[in-house]
């Protein structure tokens, strides 16, 4: 197969938090840049041929126009969210059968704050040889974060790191119990796990995810906050 591992991008969020006339990929980050601009770094990194699928509404036209003319050297697919299957799961849903048999996950509002480890992407897939899936994450303190975030349990074994609990958005009251100690950038699984991974971000099972491995990228910023990207912003240099 000439592109083992698919990366799956969802950009069909409306973005009510910001309320911004401008989907939250395009917020600029520096340098002439964009948010979606990473997530095409990590591919761009990668030993492994991978393309990406991008997950769309009807109001996406600036992000195609951005990738189509910034992102032309990497393959890319861009596919509606079916109406019926809403938020991070029917994204999936909706990407899954144009996806290969290893598949990525990454928000395309969320910017590394450091370069990662050399050949992430690649580091990905080696995990999937071992787990049916795997997540990226980093060391998370702060429950405020925490509460917004996608928060982790991540647990230190024998065997690495390894995820103990999983849940998105768990709120203040969670957050502050000292449950979790990590925030997820990334998602990664093989195809035949793809359902239960659906399953588990939409509440419904455990598994996989429960006792994943866990590849740790350097602290990042999610840009889906008003608090966030501004804090983002005022510690940019100066041109």
């Amino acid at each position: 197969m000439s592109n083992p591992l698919t990366v799956i991008v969802p950009c069909a969020g409306a973005g009510t938090r910001l309320g911004l006339p401008m989907p939250k990929e395009l917020l600029p980050i520096g340098a002439g840049r964009v948010a979606i601009d990473g997530v095409f770094d990590l591919v761009r990194a990668a030993r492994t041929p991978t393309r990406v699928v991008l997950v769309v509404d009807d109001h996406r036209v600036a992000t195609l126009a951005h990738v189509h003319h910034r992102h032309r050297d990497v393959p890319v697919a861009a596919v509606r969210q079916r109406a019926e299957s809403p938020e991070l799961a029917g994204a999936l849903e909706s990407a899954l059968e144009w996806a290969n048999e290893r598949i990525l996950v990454l928000l395309p509002d969320q910017v590394l704050s450091a370069p990662p480890p050399n050949f992430l992407l690649d580091d990905v897939l080696a995990a999937l040889e071992r787990a049916p899936a795997c997540v990226l994450a980093a060391h998370e303190d702060d429950p405020a974060r925490i509460a917004m975030d996608g928060a982790l349990c991540v647990d230190d074994t024998m065997r690495g790191q390894r995820v103990c609990h999983l849940v998105d958005k768990p709120g203040t009251d969670a957050a502050e119990q000292g449950r979790f100690n990590a925030v997820w950038f990334g998602l990664a699984f093989r195809r035949e796990a793809a359902q239960q991974v659906i399953d588990q971000l939409a509440e419904a099972t455990e598994p996989p995810l429960g006792g994943a491995p866990v590849i740790e990228v350097p602290p990042f910023t999610d840009l889906g906050t008003w608090p966030s990207l501004l804090r983002y912003w005022k510690d940019l240099p100066c041109a």
